[in-house]
């Protein structure tokens, strides 16, 4: 048996022509015995209809409880199983390891759910539903949630309050549950509550005035990185005492001292929207008829990467994916903006027509270049190494692909697409090679196959371009990462399995894909056999590497971000 079987258990009258669903009380405990390497269970649904389950064995929670602000599992584990435990997300957000103590056939386990271990820091779980489970290998459809005795189901749900997050451990059909709610406190939690936040606080807001504070946004609020990190670093040397603001997605960011976190929808956030005299963001603010811009606000718009796939108003899929009322509104956005940065010559005249944009452009370039020609660059790329526990004489291959327009979840979620073989790169390229995943930043999947040691999954890693200046060759498709990247002269491989129908259906480019610095490559195993070849085929692109820098990188030279604050900024210089 590979998976999971489940039998609905029906009774057969003899010389009646229908069968009868068997049925049990819904409270009743679930009855599980292990027979021949296999797991039974006798139990009920929520309607009371008795199901017979057989999966392999998994083990049994017999103790829950809250020790200060760390949850303790423990209980019975079966016999001979070699399986790792994690909590899975119901809303495919990123799996979370956790470490149990095993000693014959019990188990235990503790974690912090508000501060889990990842590498942006410690950050809480996210909102939303966790489950418990062991992974047998590493395919996530092999997942098994942890079963409860019947005396830890009486006790739940077992609830905790850490700041303002709500973490509660309940049940659902025999199987554990992590309920962790939303960064938000309870006036400010829940549709009604952001309606009121929305139409009756935000206008009241907006006519106390501004005052002198910069409000930043990144990543999807999600991290502190990019062009907004940039320019908060070089205006608090510039004005250390100028009050600064990031807003900050359900705790998903490990801020630095001397800025100040902004819970995202909280009230806070609202009271910043309405009152930051400046505001710096990477993508739109909020849409809605509700939303207004105070009068005298300056709003710098960095967007997100230099355009190369086609965005805004360009994109193809546009009309496909929204109505006119969307293009009007984004329209109107622009219209808000007081700058928009352009990162080099080709991109200016693309992004007013993309935002259909008539403000001032700022041609200084991305202030997150300045990375990597900043003068402690090989002490940044050396302390990224050391995090990672990666061998200072390792090669260091980053796959960092863009997401798929038509592989899209619920709202503005992704999920992942992935095409490289990253147990056969393992066997080809050997222990002298390091294979970093870096996902988009709205792809909300775990990187399957990673292992921790040849390959890993660096998602999570708050600024890409530190990954970047520790990469030794960067493989990507049509992200925007390779502007940046072109800054260091290194190779680019480009793994461009759906070329034509990116092209011709979901996105379509600004220009022709054959001039990027490197060469398409179509297969997994061609991916690896010209990592393995790489200082050849990027000999063989250095002229079509050097005509690419000259064109896209003409205003990166280290001092993008001094340009910019002594542009937008001057009063408080």
């Amino acid at each position: 048996l590979d998976g999971e079987i489940t039998w609905s258990l029906r009774l057969v009258l003899p010389g009646v022509q229908r069968t009868v669903a068997l049925r049990m009380p819904a409270d009743l405990p679930a009855i599980r015995v292990t027979h021949d390497g296999r797991e039974v269970t006798l139990t009920a649904t929520p309607h009371g209809r008795a199901v017979v389950s057989v999966r392999r064995p998994r083990p049994v929670v017999d103790s829950a409880r809250w020790l200060g602000d760390e949850l303790d599992l423990s209980g019975r584990w079966p016999a001979g199983l070699q399986a790792s435990l994690l909590l899975v997300s119901r809303r495919a957000a990123r799996d979370r390891d956790l470490t149990p103590v095993v000693t014959g056939d019990r188990f235990s386990v503790r974690w912090r759910p508000a501060a889990m271990p990842t590498l942006a820091g410690d950050l809480p779980l996210p909102h939303g539903h966790w489950l418990p489970a062991v992974r047998v290998g590493d395919d996530p459809d092999e997942d098994v949630p942890l079963a409860a005795d019947s005396h830890v189901l009486a006790a739940l749900p077992l609830e905790h309050t850490i700041g303002t997050k709500s973490f509660t451990l309940t049940e659902d059909d025999d199987e554990l549950d992590l309920d962790v709610g939303p960064d938000l406190v309870e006036t400010e939690r829940g549709p009604a509550n952001q309606h009121r936040l929305r139409m009756e606080e935000f206008p009241a807001l907006l006519r106390l005035g501004l005052c002198d504070e910069v409000l930043f946004e990144s990543y999807e609020s999600r991290a502190y990185g990019d062009n907004a990190r940039a320019i908060y670093e070089e205006l608090s040397r510039r004005a250390p005492d100028l009050r600064c603001l990031w807003v900050v997605a359900d705790g998903q960011t490990a801020l630095p001292e001397g800025i100040h976190p902004v819970r995202r929808s909280s009230r806070d956030h609202f009271e910043a929207l309405a009152r930051a005299r400046h505001v710096v963001v990477p993508n739109y603010r909020p849409m809605e008829s509700w939303f207004q811009t105070p009068p005298g606000q300056i709003v710098v718009q960095t967007w997100h990467g230099a355009p190369f796939k086609r965005i805004a108003l360009d994109n193809p899929r546009w009309d496909a994916l929204t109505t006119r009322e969307h293009t009007e509104l984004i329209k109107r956005e622009s219209a808000r903006w007081d700058y928009l940065i352009s990162p080099n010559p080709p991109s200016t005249p693309i992004l007013r027509g993309a935002f259909g944009y008539e403000g001032e452009m700022l041609e200084t370039g991305y202030p997150r270049t300045d990375q990597f020609f900043a003068p402690d660059r090989d002490r940044v790329a050396a302390e990224v190494r050391r995090r990672l526990e990666i061998d200072p004489s390792a090669r260091v291959v980053l796959y960092a692909p863009t997401m798929r327009d038509d592989h899209r979840y619920a709202g503005n979620r992704y999920s992942l697409e992935m095409r490289l073989d990253l147990a056969a790169a393992r066997r080809a390229l050997g222990d002298d090679h390091v294979l970093l995943v870096r996902s988009h930043a709205k792809v909300v999947d775990s990187v399957p196959g990673v292992d921790g040691q040849f390959a890993r999954d660096v998602s999570s890693w708050p600024d890409v371009n530190e990954l970047l200046l520790a990469t030794d060759v960067l493989v990507t498709d049509y992200s925007s990462l390779m502007f940046d990247f072109a800054n260091t002269g290194r190779p680019m491989l480009f793994f461009t399995y759906d070329l034509a129908d990116y092209r011709d259906r979901l996105r379509g480019f600004y220009f022709d894909p054959q001039r990027v610095p490197g060469p398409h490559l179509s297969t997994s195993d061609e991916v690896v056999a010209a990592i393995r070849d790489v200082e050849s085929l990027h000999a063989q692109h250095a002229n079509a590497y050097r005509e690419f820098t000259a064109e896209f990188n003409a205003w990166d030279d280290g001092h993008a971000s001094a340009r910019l604050v002594e542009r937008v900024f001057a009063d408080y210089l």
